[in-house]
């Protein structure tokens, strides 16, 4: 089945679209930028975060600083001797943006949103009109692309299913593998993961039309995208090359079709960003560190237990299994097919970190193949699906899932786990601390690491888990510190085990008043700043700090 056959009566358009195209952008638009908009609506200065995982948004803004100071990123949470290693163009185009123009890290980001909307959204149109045949057939694909999320995590929440440690952790296996097939969760927050998955629709279909009959410049297009595919998400680059490699393969053997050698760029443009990172996760002891802490193995608390599992893709994979019974040699029917299995294969490979991202993108080939499995390709036995009963399905597989979604969003913002928004000072206090001249990091909490090195260009002692070596014992270390009950000698021993300069105590959390850490740091404290309710703390310049304070520099530029 192609879309080159009728797609059934004339539908009136505007810029391309129909009315139900309109109406799903809209929609989309909504469910993707709400976290964004309650948090500039907040009365405070948004800090970058963004949905239930703020700690990710505020790593990217401290690259986009760092690409924008220097094009290679560095690790800022290592206390080491600065070492960049890290090329990565959508950063380097964001920071390049705040170096030229002022405008804040965090703007930079979130220009990227929109153009993964848009970017989305039309991959997604293209992709089902090249696919599916009739209107309500490519609208029910395009919504499935789109929307539907599992809502078993909501049902779990709603009707208070098991007890409260029970409800937890099934919650969590249950929302780990829906939010990573569900297509709106990079678009809250994750803007690379989303161009990357629509420039793979794109890599495809424009591979899809030209098969057989590839010019050099099309060649061209393709390598290109294939090279920022893997570039900006790895995983989906693999994916990327399997799914041609697979299809060509296919149809070599099935169809007796010459392999199309002029693929070659493709596959070694595709494959140069997957051995850069290889490389910088064997050779930079930063990248080893994320490469270790992302790895399945070290994921306990994300594993994906086997009903996880069949609850999420068990729903979508019956109806699509029934696609497969009708043959094709379309390549882009083909493509759709050889897409979930690719998925598969990435995230059972034994090699490569985080392998659940693998399957991030998948909703967009099942919906067709759900909709061709309940339609062209339905089993005699299994009766059409009535109108009435596909708005119920829909419905029932979109909208309690995606408020639950959003519920856990909005949650996390308000108890604040995370540095969403600036607390009174806040900003102030890391403008001192990028304004003064004297070389050092800054000893922080968990919650301040995420904002120091973005907002002050200074090395924070705690940061993301990945990037912070012995992350667990330097927590510890923080918490004692920041707590002001360790004592001046306790206080003096551990600070010179960190080789800290600076202490920044942010409002959230603090576990004790100023005066508490002030007495703990006795004969150690050269400065003391209070700005609101932070406060920063500047230490004397003994020989140990001296020493480790030149090795980790002062603020970078910005």
């Amino acid at each position: 089945m192609s879309a080159n056959h009728s797609a059934g009566p004339a539908v009136r358009r505007v810029c391309g679209l129909d009315w139900f195209d309109w109406a799903c952008l809209l929609c989309l638009s909504f469910v993707s930028g709400l976290f964004v908009v309650y948090l500039l609506f907040s009365g405070r200065t948004w800090t970058g975060g963004e949905g239930p995982v703020a700690i990710d948004q505020l790593q990217y803004v401290t690259w986009i600083r760092e690409a924008g100071d220097h094009v290679l990123i560095g690790n800022r949470w290592d206390f080491a001797a600065d070492h960049r290693v890290f090329l990565h163009p959508g950063f380097l185009a964001s920071g390049l943006v705040h170096r030229v123009t002022g405008v804040s890290a965090q703007w930079t980001l979130l220009f990227w949103k929109p153009v993964a909307i848009f970017a989305t959204f039309i991959a997604c149109v293209a992709w089902v009109r090249q696919l599916v045949d009739g209107v309500w057939a490519r609208r029910a694909a395009l919504f499935i692309a789109l929307f539907v999320v599992m809502p078993w995590s909501a049902f779990l929440k709603l009707f208070g299913i098991g007890n409260r440690i029970q409800a937890y952790v099934w919650g969590l296996h249950l929302d780990f593998p829906s939010g990573e097939i569900w297509t709106i969760q990079p678009l809250q927050g994750y803007p690379m993961t989303a161009l990357a998955i629509a420039l793979m629709v794109f890599v495809l279909l424009g591979w899809a039309r030209s098969a057989g009959d590839l010019s050099w410049s099309t060649v061209g297009r393709l390598s290109v995208g294939a090279l920022l595919v893997t570039w900006l998400q790895p995983w989906q680059g693999a994916e990327l090359l399997l799914i041609i490699g697979a299809v060509e393969v296919w149809l070599r053997l099935r169809h007796s079709r010459a392999l199309d050698l002029r693929l070659l760029p493709v596959f070694i443009a595709g494959a140069l960003p997957a051995v850069y990172y290889a490389l910088l996760g064997q050779l930079d002891e930063s990248w080893r560190l994320a490469a270790e802490t992302n790895s399945a193995s070290a994921q306990a608390l994300l594993v994906w237990p086997w009903w996880a599992i069949l609850a999420t893709f068990v729903p979508l994979a019956i109806p699509a299994a029934f696609a497969l019974r009708t043959p094709t040699a379309d390549v882009a029917q083909l493509a759709a097919r050889a897409w979930p299995l690719a998925a598969l294969v990435v995230y059972l490979l034994p090699v490569g970190t985080f392998p659940f991202h693998a399957v991030q993108g998948v909703m967009i080939p099942l919906a067709v193949l759900v909709v061709q499995g309940l339609t062209v390709s339905r089993p005699e036995w299994l009766p059409p699906v009535p109108a009435w009963a596909a708005v119920f399905l829909l419905a029932f597989f979109s909208i309690p899932g995606t408020a639950h979604k959003l519920w856990i969003g909005i949650h996390q913002i308000n108890v604040a786990a995370s540095a969403y928004t600036f607390q009174p000072g806040e900003e102030e206090a890391l403008a001192w601390l990028q304004s003064n001249p004297a070389t050092g990091g800054v000893l922080t909490d968990s919650y301040g690491g995420l904002i120091v090195p973005a907002y002050s260009g200074r090395e924070a002692y705690v940061g993301p888990f990945s990037w912070t070596p012995e992350s667990l014992k330097r927590g510890y270390i923080a918490d004692v510190i920041l707590s002001g009950k360790a004592g001046p000698r306790a206080a003096a021993q551990l600070l010179g085990q960190t080789g800290a300069r600076f202490i920044f105590q942010a409002c959230h959390g603090k576990t004790t008043p100023g005066p508490s850490l002030r007495r703990e740091l006795a004969g150690l404290l050269q400065e003391e700043k209070v700005f609101g309710c932070a406060r920063v703390y500047q230490l004397k310049d003994s020989p140990k700090v001296a020493a480790r304070s030149a090795v980790i520099g002062g603020p970078s530029n910005g």
